[in-house]
């Protein structure tokens, strides 16, 4: 539903600003794509990372793992599967990227 997909880009803010510990820039912008919509968050600034349990709940980590931490990143990753989506980390230098490209379906009411 679209209020999924806004808790989703709700979430993929927080966890871009997670990403960055010392201030930067963070954009969020969403493009139609070849079947879908592509939701991506830009994260910019002079330190850029996430911690490794963020990526590892991300990436689909266990329930059983989950702490105070890595809830926002877990509940996200859930969030996106519902959606028939995955998020993908893309980091390179003073930049972060969190992409989850969205089936036409999961955006239409």
């Amino acid at each position: 539903t679209p209020v999924d997909v806004f808790r989703l880009a709700l979430l993929l803010l927080l966890l871009g600003s997670e990403a960055l510990p010392r201030g930067g820039t963070l954009t969020l912008a969403v493009t139609p794509a070849r079947q879908g919509w592509l939701l991506s968050i830009r994260c910019l600034g002079s330190t850029v990372s996430l911690a490794r349990e963020t990526l590892a709940a991300i990436a689909g980590g266990e329930a059983s793992s989950v702490t105070s931490r890595t809830v926002t990143a877990f509940y996200a990753a859930q969030l996106a599967d519902t959606l028939g989506a995955a998020i993908v980390v893309d980091s390179s230098g003073a930049a972060l990227d969190l992409r989850v490209a969205l089936p036409r379906a999961s955006t239409s009411a």
